[in-house]
């Protein structure tokens, strides 16, 4: 470690003076660890004893006899004034020091030397010297390998290589780097003490952390890569584990360490700087940050605890001093580099490799651009994330283009190791697609978007493989300026949405915009002009959006709330696009021409268009029904505009526990008018404005009134396709969906009007139509208990949908009183109310056999205020919807019968952050220091902090129902 501090003390020294020699004890002094005190996997070692052969100092002392032995005797001589060697010996018993007591510059003119002379010549002495000291007995190497010194001898390496540009330190501070991250950690992934010889023990202390989070930060500087800094900022949170919540400041020993009696607080220097100095000043160089406002407050609050003593003795903490200094002035040189701009690259790499020092490895591929590309960065739209962990560049053709020519443009996404971005189909539909916008469509067309397919991969805390990218990443798309563009520049604005996360948390999805340069110029090109219609994927896009859905999640709040939109048709829009969700939707109005409240309808409607087409032509044959059908279509495009327009009005509405009561209602209602407990009819004056009314206008205000009648059929459809449409928040699409519906409800209608002759085809209303009534009750019923998912547990929900199931499996089966002569129909009955009783078992099971849920409620300052004044301890829940480990924390963590139980005692609070920049979640988020989620803060009983025990990511349910033991 001693040496770890000189070299950037001489560094400083070099660079402030530019006295050679300082340079050279560096150089020195590095070329000795890599020789001496380097792993072969690239940690750096302890020590090396201080004695050989019983006396301390032996190997490095010498007497005037044996520099003269080793040397020739003008060598000699030379070696004894420079070292200032004496017959007593500076040591005692005539043995040596070797030091220099004058200058190198004044020696040389003393002896008539000229200075690069006399240093190659010096260099010949050490080289014989060191040969005779070789034969020597040497002292024990301690080959342990400690993350807290391993710290500072990367800082002095990083160091070097900053001031140097010698590629040889990068190297060995990048080697030892990926060592102690690799090597020294737990199997919960905190960071262990000491490793030696393939085994890894003892929890680590604060100055592991420390240390090692200050020579991240220093390779980070030094080499521009954020991969660095991610680990120092995940080092300097897990700190949190030695905090002291009270009085502030760091413990030296972590929370719960039951091997020591006394948990010590050092804030002055030893022999090594003081863990909480180095902290500070970790703290202060990520709080420069943006979002670092957490770290910062906590530097603040520490340097106020260090204040007085201080004051009292400066010398004792020189460090803290250094970090208070830090503080003071502005962020510049020691700000952590965000950029992924690489200057040691640019630096001339050093003549040879010092032995034991590999080759650097090239820095991170990143393709440069060829001649007749340009590449751009883009911003970020709104506050930036704590942490940036994907790089983002766009390159364009730096050529003129012709209007209406089409153009590639290639967005690369570089994603730094230990993190993932979801692909643009994800496997859950909740999961935040990564996917480009082009929010002025007028400004170019959309021809196509080439996303690469996603890798599956497994991740510790997820059930089931997930569908990402990592590493490096590639999107093409072809644009085209409008073939009427005036000739001059302009910009394309395109935006690209992605969501990070790692193993165990999840970081706030980001947009980044570029603003791609196009040069318009020549002759628009053949063809027509490229505007995209109803099934182009910038009429997919909507407002701009080429992907996949939004994939906002479903996820249950405290107070209710159902997914937000139909997650399976956002699923088939992404994958097979518009037009083929179009004609699946065609079809299904078609199919709802079958059911009991449209099909007894048909004859009637049919009887109306013949009644007043006797002796007409053929073009009031086709106008009544073609304007009945356009009634149709009016009403239930409007119907899709208006969902379009409310965007996530339509989502909140069905969050809000009274809506989803009145739904239930209605639907209950819906299934007692098929089950003739009364009946449903339109009130005379409508019936007077449409079927009593003849002509044009008679046929057009039954097509409008006609979704009324419709109502308890195809309701459940209508408010799935509404839900959606709310959720994607276009009213264009909208109204292609809602109008294609009833382009499919009113073929039939067209064609028997037209054809009047063909209603006599028609099955005849019968037996078989009551009994239809009674299944679509039933099945009406079934969806009042689907939309009943807020207001109840999984539990309780599968219980009563397994009752529900067997009750009307019987009754369809058995107790359904309508009768068929054909002997088919019994059996069909009992087929009918058979498969009611497997589908809805099908159903229910999973629910029913699911554990137990902690009684969670929204979070509120009440809340945490009331639990204080009844001394009981607080959880609060940090989560967002997109957010999987949130996920994977109920449905593992929480739900465990172990925690469940210790959970009985806390009062159970949930912060929703999925609005991570809203002005009331970013004030949350400040109040409670959290930078990501999910965050797990626990409050004991006396409503104090316990942030030494906060949880960042997914926990196993026995590490996490450890944690909670220690909260009182």
């Amino acid at each position: 470690y001693d040496n770890a501090l000189l070299v950037p003390v001489y560094l400083e020294a070099w660079k402030r003076t530019g006295r050679e020699d300082f340079r050279r004890v560096v150089t020195e002094t590095l070329e000795w660890v890599a020789r001496e005190m380097t792993d072969p996997q690239g940690g750096f070692y302890a020590t090396l004893d201080a004695d050989s052969e019983g006396e301390e100092g032996r190997y490095y002392l010498w007497t005037i006899g044996e520099v003269r032995d080793a040397l020739a005797p003008t060598d000699a001589d030379l070696a004894i004034a420079y070292y200032g060697l004496s017959e007593e010996g500076s040591a005692g018993g005539g043995r040596n020091v070797l030091h220099v007591p004058v200058a190198e510059g004044a020696f040389a003119r003393q002896r008539g030397l000229a200075e690069p002379d006399l240093r190659a010549r010096l260099r010949t002495i050490r080289a014989r010297l060191a040969e005779a000291r070789a034969r020597r007995v040497p002292p024990q190497r301690d080959d342990k390998v400690l993350s807290a010194w391993n710290g500072l001898m990367i800082s002095a390496y990083a160091r070097a290589y900053a001031a140097t540009g010698d590629a040889r330190y990068r190297a060995a501070a990048e080697r030892a780097a990926g060592f102690v991250l690799s090597h020294l950690r737990a199997k919960d992934g905190r960071l262990l003490a000491t490793w030696r010889r393939g085994v890894a023990k003892v929890p680590g202390y604060l100055d592991d952390s420390a240390f090692l989070a200050r020579g991240l930060l220093d390779l980070n500087q030094a080499t521009s890569e954020p991969s660095y800094l991610e680990a120092a900022r995940g080092l300097t949170l897990d700190a949190d584990r030695f905090l002291d919540p009270g009085d502030g400041g760091y413990f030296f020993t972590a929370a719960g360490q039951g091997d020591l009696i006394v948990r010590t607080k050092d804030l002055q220097d030893s022999m090594l700087p003081s863990g909480n100095a180095v902290m500070a000043e970790c703290l202060i160089r990520l709080g420069r940050l943006p979002g670092g406002g957490p770290f910062q407050r906590r530097a603040e609050r520490l340097l106020s605890l260090a204040a007085p003593s201080l004051r009292r003795a400066p010398l004792s903490s020189p460090y803290m001093i250094l970090a208070a200094q830090a503080m003071a002035r502005p962020a510049t040189s020691d700000r952590p580099v965000l950029a992924s701009a690489r200057i040691a690259d640019a630096r001339p790499a050093a003549a040879g490799a010092a032995p034991g020092i590999a080759p650097a490895p090239p820095a991170a591929a990143r393709r440069p651009p060829i001649a007749g590309e340009k590449v751009i960065t883009g911003s970020i739209l709104g506050r930036p994330g704590p942490q940036r962990v994907v790089d983002a560049a766009l390159t364009v053709p730096a050529r003129e283009v012709r209007p209406g020519q089409a153009v590639t443009i290639s967005l690369r996404l570089d994603i730094h190791p230990g993190w993932h971005v979801n692909s643009n189909r994800p496997s859950l539909a909740y999961l935040i697609p990564t996917r480009l916008e082009f929010p002025e469509p007028a400004a170019a067309a959309v021809d196509q978007v080439a996303y690469p397919e996603g890798e599956m991969v497994q991740l510790k805390f997820a059930a089931e493989k997930l569908s990402v990218y990592q590493g490096a990443t590639t999107i093409r798309a072809t644009l085209r300026p409008p073939r009427d563009a005036p000739a001059g520049a302009r910009r394309v604005p395109v935006r690209v949405v992605y969501q990070a996360c790692s193993d165990q948390s999840c970081l706030a999805p980001e947009t980044v915009e570029f603003a791609v340069p196009l040069t318009v110029l020549g002759e628009p090109v053949g063809g027509s002009p490229a505007e995209p219609g109803p099934g182009s994927a910038a009429a997919t896009a909507g407002a701009g959006s080429v992907g996949a859905g939004d994939g906002t999640s479903g996820r249950r709040r405290p107070g209710g709330g159902v997914a937000r939109g139909d997650d399976r048709l956002a699923r088939l829009m992404a994958e097979q696009g518009l037009l083929f969700v179009l004609g699946a939707v065609f079809l299904a109005g078609l199919a709802l021409n079958l059911t009991p409240c449209v099909y007894p309808m048909m004859p009637v409607t049919i009887g109306f268009f013949a009644g007043q087409a006797q002796g007409a032509g053929w073009g009031r044959r086709v106008a009544l029904p073609a304007l009945y059908v356009l009634g149709m279509a009016l009403t239930y495009s409007t119907l899709g505009v208006i969902a379009g327009l409310s965007g996530s009005l339509f989502g909140s509405a069905l969050q809000k526990p009274w809506v989803v009561a009145a739904l239930v209602a209605l639907f209950v209602a819906m299934a007692l008018w098929m089950f003739g407990v009364f009946e449903l009819r339109l009130p005379g004056a409508l019936s007077q404005v449409g079927g009593g009314r003849r002509g044009a206008l008679g046929a057009m205000v039954m097509g409008l009134t006609m979704g009324v009648v419709a109502a308890p059929c195809i309701g459940p459809f209508v408010v799935g396709l509404l839900a959606f449409v709310g959720a994607s928040g276009n009213p264009l699409l909208g109204f292609w969906l809602f109008f294609v519906l009833a382009l499919g409800m009113g073929l039939p209608n067209l064609v028997l009007g037209i054809f009047s002759g063909a209603l006599a085809s028609l099955p005849r209303s019968g037996a078989w139509l009551i009994y239809a009534k009674k299944v679509m009750g039933v099945a009406l019923l079934g969806v009042a208990l689907y939309f009943m998912q807020p207001l109840l547990s999984d539990r309780q929900l599968g219980m009563l949908a397994l009752a529900f199931a067997a009750a009307a499996g019987v009754y369809l089966a058995f107790l359904e009183r309508t009768r068929m002569r054909a002997g088919w129909f019994p059996l069909l009955k009992a087929g009918i109310g058979l498969a009611v009783v497997a589908c809805g078992a099908w159903l229910a099971l999973p629910l029913v056999s699911a554990r137990a849920e902690a009684a969670w409620a929204p979070y509120g300052g009440e809340a945490v205020a009331a639990a204080r004044e009844r001394g009981r301890p607080v959880l609060i829940d940090f989560y967002a919807d997109w957010c999987l480990p949130c996920r994977e924390l109920d449905r593992f963590t929480f739900n465990d019968p172990r925690v469940l139980l210790e959970l009985e005692r806390f009062a159970l609070l949930k912060a929703d952050l999925t609005s991570f920049e809203a002005p009331s979640v970013r004030a949350l988020r400040d109040r409670y220091d959290v930078v990501g989620v999910p965050t797990i803060v626990l409050i004991d009983g006396s409503g104090r902090d316990q942030s030494a025990l906060r949880l960042y990511g997914f926990e196993e349910p026995e590490a996490f129902l450890a944690r909670l033991r220690q909260v009182r």
